[in-house]
């Protein structure tokens, strides 16, 4: 499997909309909790699948290890949105300085507990995208 220059170039592409979607938010009043969560999502599994394509370089391990690896990597992208959303929504807190944030402390803890539950939701969505990748894999050649 051959792999161009312009297929390495989707990833960075990626992340680099997600970057400027996320300046775009900063600048907002916008106190809902699906931006900080949906941005951190999306940086988080952007980042793993990044480090993953990286590490594997278009070698195809064993079925065992291929999922292990696709679900750990979820696993990893799930708690990381978390973290990543509430690092977010601390920077705007710290942006904006308002006498009210518009994150509370509670809600920032409230956001962090649902990293174990974003974690197995991720190791479930990794598993799964390893299953398809595997079973969308040629091994006859």
């Amino acid at each position: 499997m051959t792999h161009s220059r312009s297929n390495a170039l989707v990833p960075r592409l990626a992340l680099l909309v997600n970057g400027v979607g996320a300046l775009f938010w900063l600048a907002l009043e916008d106190p809902s909790l699906w931006p900080p969560l949906s941005i951190g999502a999306a940086f988080s599994g952007l980042l793993t699948l990044q480090f993953i394509a990286t590490r594997l370089r278009g070698r195809i391990p064993g079925i065992r290890l291929a999922l292990l690896l696709y679900a750990g990597a979820g696993l990893l992208a799930g708690a990381g949105a978390c973290l990543l959303a509430v690092g977010l929504m601390v920077f705007k807190n710290v942006r904006h300085a308002h006498s009210v944030p518009d994150f509370p402390a509670e809600q920032l803890l409230l956001t962090l507990q649902l990293a174990p539950q974003m974690a197995l939701f991720g190791a479930l969505a990794g598993l799964a995208l390893g299953i398809c990748s595997l079973l969308l894999q040629d091994r006859s050649g």
